[in-house]
């Protein structure tokens, strides 16, 4: 399992959870933690789900925003692309990239997703995004 994959199905389950709650209800759910202790690089790739966790991001997104098949396209090229810039600082970063720039460029990357994503969407399908998104989850400019 891929490490992004693991973050990306984390994060899917969780939006699922709540929204099979009922509407009107605020999403919190918990971000992908970043492994701890030396080995934390290692262990993010070694639970990586990879394609499976990027089709199951796509399925989930699909189904809750309602996304029409070109969209749902896109955003699976999308969401391939994020995979591979998290996957290649994992891999190439030099040994002394910390937990902790690693979360932050990971966190960039995740924006500028987010970002391609929302401008993908319908004002319907956005206000159903922003229905989704943690409250911790700052809305993109």
């Amino acid at each position: 399992m891929k490490p992004i994959t693991a973050i990306m199905i984390s994060m899917l389950a969780g939006v699922a959870t709540f929204a099979f709650e009922g509407p009107g209800r605020q999403a919190h759910a918990a971000a992908f933690q970043v492994p701890t202790g030396p080995n934390w690089r290692q262990d993010m790739l070694a639970h990586d789900p990879g394609e499976t966790g990027i089709d199951h991001r796509v399925l989930m997104i699909t189904s809750h925003l309602d996304l029409t098949s070109a969209q749902a396209t896109k955003v699976r090229a999308i969401l391939d692309r994020e995979h591979d810039r998290i996957e290649a600082a994992l891999l190439t970063a030099p040994p002394s990239l910390s937990r902790d720039q690693f979360v932050a460029e990971r966190n960039e990357v995740r924006l500028a997703t987010r970002k391609e994503i929302d401008a993908l969407l319908t004002p319907e399908q956005h206000e159903l995004a922003e229905e989704f998104r943690p409250a911790s989850q700052p809305t993109p400019n």
